[in-house]
């Protein structure tokens, strides 16, 4: 059974759109509520399944108020209601929302229900084989399903770019101005806020059809995002980088994963603007971690590694100088002249076509002992 609550500031349209469900024998009412101040503390105390929302009622947002309500009660299913045809045209089928026009049509109700029966009858995924999965390095990706690397789709690019943002700046308030100036190029109207609005809605809305766990991403009423460790490799990145100024013993296990979790660079695929300065940073924390790393490996002798992380770093950043001088004095001091002369001709070539520099001398030098 279903328990619903119905909201809306006339009583008529609440007693006929109470009177339409009746014919659901699925469907309880919970509540009618016509003062909008009040529908947080209902749904807090009633945990509903489902609720009818007026979006038109006075001294309210309805979609800040949805939003809300989604914050109070994770998977809450929210079916807007209202008198203005053309206001919903504009507002919800541009952006796939549910939603019913007053009079309430028998028929678009019989369909909206349907779709909310079929919705809360999925058998559920057994919790030990669903595993959220979002990649930020390389491609932007995000899997609901880590086995069958089931890729969820964003109805909207603004919802795509909107979730990058947030992740980006995960565990921090993210302000509405600084949304609209990122992602919707500055405009702050009315439609554009409601934009936003909607957005962020249906962001949640795909992340719980995902059957993703509120637990596992959270984002917030202060537009602010929370992720579990080991969803996201982007934010497991940076909280290792953060909270692990040197690499020793006690941490080169898991500086190795953080490192495999590098697969390009920071949302490559994608052209945002506020993204460029972020990839360059990760850039410089990937190389400063793979430098951190060689240098203890040199501590144990496992020059391998060694060998292997440096090749590593280079392919991702090519023109990382640090990582190509460290590679040409790794083969230096293994006294391997053949591999040296491969890396020194590549690094000089790269030198020459972007920079129009040579290699630093001391690595010219011994590329002339290497080839006499």
């Amino acid at each position: 059974m279903l328990k619903a609550i119905l909201v809306d500031d006339e009583l008529p349209a609440l007693e006929e759109l109470e009177y339409q469900l009746e014919k659901y024998k699925t469907v309880t009412i919970a509540a009618k509520i016509q003062d909008s101040r009040t529908v947080l503390e209902r749904v807090e105390e009633i945990r509903p399944d489902l609720i009818f929302l007026d979006i038109d009622m006075p001294g309210t947002n309805g979609l800040e108020l949805a939003l809300k309500i989604q914050d109070l009660c994770y998977g809450i299913i929210i079916v807007f209601v209202t008198a203005y045809s053309e206001y919903a045209l504009q507002a919800f089928q541009a952006y796939p929302l549910d939603y019913i026009l007053k009079p309430v049509d028998e028929k678009r109700l019989r369909k909206t229900m349907e779709q909310i029966l079929r919705q809360k009858e999925r058998p559920l995924v057994a919790e030990e084989a669903y595993h959220t999965v979002i990649r930020c390095f390389n491609h932007f990706e995000t899997f609901s399903d880590n086995t069958q690397k089931i890729p969820i789709k964003f109805s909207t690019r603004y919802a795509k770019e909107l979730f990058a943002y947030l992740i980006c700046h995960f565990e921090t308030d993210v302000t509405r101005n600084e949304l609209m100036h990122n992602i919707f190029d500055g405009k702050t109207d009315k439609k554009t806020i409601n934009l936003l609005h909607v957005t962020i809605y249906r962001l949640r809305r795909s992340i719980e059809e995902a059957q993703i766990s509120w637990d596992t991403i959270q984002i917030s009423g202060n537009y602010r995002l929370k992720a579990a460790d080991g969803v996201c490799d982007y934010i497991d990145f940076c909280k290792f980088i953060k909270r692990n100024p040197y690499i020793d013993a006690s941490n080169i296990q898991q500086a190795n994963a953080m490192a495999n979790l590098y697969s390009g660079a920071y949302l490559q695929s994608e052209d945002y603007i506020w993204a460029e300065e972020i990839r360059t940073e990760m850039e410089l924390k990937y190389e400063s971690l793979i430098l951190k790393m060689v240098e203890f490996y040199y501590g144990t002798g496992e020059f391998d590694l060694i060998e292997r992380l440096l090749i590593t770093l280079i392919h991702y950043n090519p023109l990382s100088e640090a990582g190509n001088r460290s590679l040409l004095e790794f083969y230096m001091r293994q006294e391997n002249r053949e591999k040296f002369e491969i890396q020194y001709r590549i690094y000089e070539k790269i030198l020459k076509s972007d920079l129009q520099i040579r290699p630093e001398r001391k690595f010219v030098i011994f590329h002339q002992i290497a080839t006499r």
